[in-house]
């Protein structure tokens, strides 16, 4: 077969060959399992006894083999094969309060919504609307103050029970600081592991999480997985959370 929507009529158990190319969102921070998409869908490829290298904007080439399964509600293969291994995948744009069940399997992207901790669950929340965060491929979620409003990009999957997104990217943009410039004007966005920023801005900066600068006046920022500080014109701007 050769795309996910195929995979996903066939059986749990039965033995299959995988012969799409399809392209790597995220790793799990086990290296035993990977998200992929076929750029429609999105499914998983897991190994129970080895780990699989392959990281964010590979291509997966070749017949990958193995058993169905399905995690989290979400088509996947339990390889009994090497993979063997580039492209972008563009999210799905969704509100928050139109996610249902009908987008599990699907990478979306949510705008302008409040990560909220309630006795340790996490939530995205907007208005009445919440969707329950699972974080499998992002290792922490640490801002959810309520100066924060953050833009999300993740896999939306259900474990039986909820509906909920595992987030491969967050853009915590701060929103009632009196240091911020005008939010009408600068824009951060996640786009396949580079920071952008966007609009009118004459100095920009970008830190890690250690306050190491990684880049200067640049709109474009190649970055590895981990938590980055977005200044603009000499003012925090947004805090990026990238697998």
């Amino acid at each position: 077969m050769a795309s996910v929507e195929a995979l996903k009529q066939i059986s749990d158990g039965t033995l299959v060959t995988y012969t799409g190319e399809v392209t790597c969102l995220a790793q799990s921070v086990d290296k035993q399992s990977i998200l992929v998409s076929d750029g429609t869908d999105a499914m998983y490829y897991a190994s129970s006894s080895s780990t699989i290298d392959i990281t964010y904007g590979q291509n997966v080439t070749g017949s990958v083999k193995g058993q169905k399964t399905t995690i989290n509600g979400v088509a996947a293969v339990m390889v009994s094969s090497d993979i063997s291994s580039k492209k972008t995948f563009e999210a799905t744009t969704a509100a928050l309060a139109d996610i249902n069940d009908t987008y599990v399997g699907k990478v979306v992207s949510i705008s302008n919504v409040s990560i909220v901790d309630n006795n340790g669950t996490l939530s995205l929340s907007k208005g009445d609307a919440t969707l329950l965060i699972d974080n499998t491929f992002l290792e922490s979620v640490s801002a959810t103050a309520s100066n924060y409003v953050a833009d999300v990009v993740g896999l939306i999957s259900n474990d039986g029970t909820n509906t909920m997104i595992n987030p491969l990217s967050i853009v915590l943009k701060l929103m009632t600081s009196v240091n911020q410039p005008n939010a009408s004007t600068i824009d951060v966005k996640a786009v396949a592991g580079n920071i952008v920023i966007e609009g009118e801005w004459k100095t920009s900066a970008v830190y890690n999480a250690y306050g190491v600068l990684i880049a200067q006046d640049k709109a474009v920022v190649p970055c590895q997985s981990g938590v980055y500080i977005v200044i603009a014109d000499g003012k925090q701007v947004a805090k990026v959370l990238l697998k």
